[in-house]
Formats: structure tokens, C-alpha cells, sequence
């Protein structure tokens, strides 16, 4: 009789076994599809956000090798009109406009400078001629158009630069 009676308790424990495991065979091929469709939108947003930040990281990289180049380029570029100016001093030739272009750390500049305005200091005593005396212009201003280029971007920059004649002339009456 006992064995009996175990018999019946394996075998209910046997059948309550089969029914649990029918029960949690698995997900359902539902479940399996909406929970992949899960992990492939959060994997795509991921690498999107991914790329994105790649792409202005690689832009500011660029627009901050460009940047590093301006002060050595607005200094050659302050040379470059004050020896014009000096130059146009000694042989006496008007300057209207000048222009350059170069490379620098892979980076293409362009750049034009257009006279926009001369000016004279204001009339004062010459002891010289024992008058008050106008003087000839001395100070010239120009408009610098500077154009930095890098693998296809490019960033324009405008500013005004002074020159001047070193020599003081007195106006011709």
C-alpha cells in the first residue's frame, strides 16, 4: 500500500511538472518579434545619436583649425598692407586694393583689401612755414574680406585695418 501511495504522489508530481512546463515553454513568437523590434529602435536611435555627435564633433574640429589660423593670417595680412603702404610712400603710387591667397595647416586663404577712406591729421602750426598747415593724407583705412577654406567649408570674416604713411607732408597750396 505504501507503494502505492508513492506511486500516486510521483505521478501527480509528475503531471503537475508537465502542466508547469506547458505552461512556460517560452515566449511566444509575438512576444520574441515586439521585443526585438524593441532592441532594434533603441539600437537605431543610439547610433543615430552616435553619428550625429561624430559628424559636429568632426565639423567643430574644422571650424577650430580654421580659427586657429586667423591671428597669424590678420597679422601676415596687417604686414602685407603696411609694406604696400610703406612701399607706396617712398615711390609716390596711389593703392586702391590689394589681395592675397595662401595655405596654411590644409587650410586655403583667400583675402582683399579695398581701400575705404584716407584721412589727414588736423590742421596745426608748421613752424616751417610760420603758418597753420594742412597736411597731405597719411592714414588710410581698409576693408579686408578674409576667406578661410577647408574640405569644402568655408567662413568669411570682414574687418576694418589701418596704415599710415611714417613721414609727416605738408599739403601742396
Amino acid at each position: 500500500m505504501l507503494q502505492l501511495g508513492l506511486g500516486l504522489v510521483l505521478m501527480q508530481l509528475t503531471s503537475q511538472n508537465i502542466r508547469a512546463f506547458k505552461k512556460n515553454q517560452g515566449f511566444t513568437l509575438v512576444e520574441v518579434l515586439v521585443a526585438g523590434l524593441i532592441l532594434f529602435l533603441t539600437l537605431g536611435a543610439g547610433l543615430r545619436a552616435y553619428e550625429v555627435a561624430m559628424n559636429g564633433s568632426y565639423r567643430a574640429a574644422q571650424h577650430l583649425k580654421m580659427l586657429q589660423v586667423t591671428e597669424f593670417v590678420q597679422a601676415h595680412i596687417h604686414k602685407a598692407i603696411n609694406d604696400e603702404v610703406q612701399d607706396a610712400e617712398q615711390t609716390g603710387r596711389q593703392i586702391n586694393e590689394l589681395a592675397g591667397q595662401t595655405n596654411l595647416m590644409e587650410v586655403a586663404i583667400n583675402w582683399q583689401a579695398v581701400l575705404f577712406e584716407r584721412g589727414s591729421p588736423p590742421r596745426r602750426y608748421d613752424e616751417n612755414i610760420g603758418a597753420e598747415a594742412d597736411f597731405e593724407p597719411r592714414f588710410f583705412k581698409f576693408q579686408v574680406t578674409l576667406r578661410l577654406t577647408l574640405n569644402k567649408r568655408a567662413q568669411s570674416f570682414t574687418y576694418t585695418e589701418l596704415a599710415w604713411f611714417k613721414q609727416l607732408k605738408v599739403a601742396q597750396s
